[in-house]
Order: C-alpha cells, then sequence, then structure tokens
C-alpha cells in the first residue's frame, strides 16, 4: 500500500501524523544496500476511533400512544465496538427493558405516563471517546369533540338551510366523516378542512329531521356526537263565526297561521 501523506522518515523510523481510520493495515519495511538486501520487516497498524451512529438504521422520531408498545433502536460503528447506554426523560439512564450486542441497541417499552414522551438519548462510548444523539418520542391521542364550536340541536322548516358544524382535537390531526339519520353516510355538501367540517343542507323531506352523527376519527381512534335537527311545524288555528243578516245566517271560518 501507498504510504499516508502525513508520513515522516526519521533514520529507521516511520511515523505516521493524524493518522485516518482507513489508513490502518499491514506495512512492509524493505532495507537494502549494495552488499544484498536484509529481510522484510512487517508492521501491523490497528487504528481505533470514536463512535459513529449509523443513520439509517438508528431511530430519530417515533410516534406513540396509551398501551402501545415503543421500540427505539440505535447502532454505532467505531474501533473498538462501542457501547450502547440509554438515557430517558430525566437525564438518568432508564430502567426500560434494554437488548442488543455492542455496537447495538433495542429500547423497548409500554407507553402509559406522560413523562414518558419526549427526548431519550443514545450514547456510544469507547476508550477512544463517545458520541450520543437524541430520540424523540411524540405523544398520539384519540379526538376530543370540540363543543364549543360543534352544533348538538338546531331547528329547521321546509326549505331552510341547516348547517350543522364539527370541530375535534387530536394527533395526528382527525379526518371528519358526517352520517345522517339513516346512519349511512350522507350526500349532503360537506365543506371544511382536517379536523373541522360544515354539513349544509336544505330541508325539504321528512327523513331529514333526527338525529345526525359527527365522527372524528385518527390511527389510534375514533370519537363521535349526534347532533338533533328537529322539525318546525306551523300551526294552524280555526275560528269560526255566526253572523246574521235579516232572516240569514252565514258560517265564516277564518284560519290563522
Amino acid at each position: 500500500m501507498l504510504l499516508p501523506l502525513d508520513t515522516v522518515v526519521i533514520g529507521d523510523k516511520l511515523r505516521l501524523l493524524s493518522i485516518k481510520r482507513w489508513e490502518e493495515g499491514n506495512y512492509t519495511c524493505n532495507a537494502s544496500n549494495e552488499i544484498g538486501k536484509a529481510a522484510i520487516a512487517h508492521a501491523q497498524i490497528h487504528v481505533d476511533y470514536v463512535s459513529v451512529i449509523d443513520m439509517n438504521f438508528t431511530s430519530l422520531y417515533t410516534a406513540s400512544w396509551y398501551g402501545h408498545i415503543v421500540t427505539l433502536r440505535c447502532r454505532a460503528r467505531s474501533k473498538p465496538t462501542p457501547h450502547i447506554t440509554w438515557y430517558g426523560m430525566t437525564g438518568n439512564q432508564t430502567l426500560c427493558r434494554v437488548m442488543g450486542t455492542e455496537g447495538e441497541s433495542t429500547l423497548t417499552f409500554t407507553s402509559r405516563d406522560e413523562w414518558e414522551y419526549g427526548a431519550y438519548k443514545c450514547r456510544a462510548i469507547n476508550h477512544v471517546g463517545h458520541v450520543k444523539t437524541n430520540i424523540t418520542v411524540t405523544k398520539l391521542y384519540v379526538s376530543v369533540i370540540d363543543m364549543n364550536f360543534t352544533s348538538l340541536y338546531t331547528a329547521s322548516w321546509y326549505g331552510h338551510i341547516v348547517t350543522l358544524r364539527c370541530r375535534a382535537r387530536s394527533k395526528p390531526t382527525p379526518h371528519i366523516t358526517w352520517y345522517g339519520t339513516t346512519g349511512n353516510q350522507t350526500l349532503c355538501r360537506v365543506m371544511g378542512t382536517e379536523g373541522e367540517s360544515t354539513l349544509t343542507f336544505t330541508s325539504r323531506d321528512e327523513w331529514e329531521y333526527g338525529a345526525y352523527k359527527c365522527r372524528a376519527i385518527n390511527h389510534v381512534g375514533h370519537v363521535e356526537t349526534n347532533i338533533t335537527v328537529t322539525k318546525f311545524v306551523r300551526k294552524i288555528a280555526a275560528y269560526l263565526y255566526l253572523f246574521s243578516y235579516g232572516s240569514f245566517l252565514e258560517l265564516a271560518m277564518i284560519l290563522l297561521y
């Protein structure tokens, strides 16, 4: 092999300055004069180096929810092989289950408490030095209906435009679906964005009155609420009047709406 650039030869001594890890290997010393050649001497050079985190294997971000099993992975390359230690939210070594071999480790736990979400630290160390990386565990949660925005009850009559509103909060943002009085998905006009939706229709038929359902769903779970549309009915009052004109009687009825 060719000698590295940062090489100094002083007499019978070879000095490698700022040696790189890829410069390790077998070096050969040849000595000769006009009489002849000396026996060849070999020197095997090993280069120890600090750990490098393998980003293709190591977790950087993951999401979880209550009761879900979280698995964090960490792998580092170095010479000699590093020892990996996990640190949790408080900065102290976690008490969670750790599996792995030298240079590679898996941290597994079931998320139940708030303090289990946040930044975890994977530290790889050997006698040359150490390196660390943070791994973030984010909490996901099922939707919660925003009762300050969402309709719960409304009334309408023939030809009136009905507007129902629904908003939910969750992580990740939920998708909202509307269901009508028959339990099937409505064919009414739906407007909105993820997490918020408005259902609009013109009430004309009897089946359009009753309970509508707003369902907010993400991959953690779903929640739903009922919204009641009541029909206004015009009351008709009838009054009978009897008029007398001499020998004739006239019956009149007045309808009031």
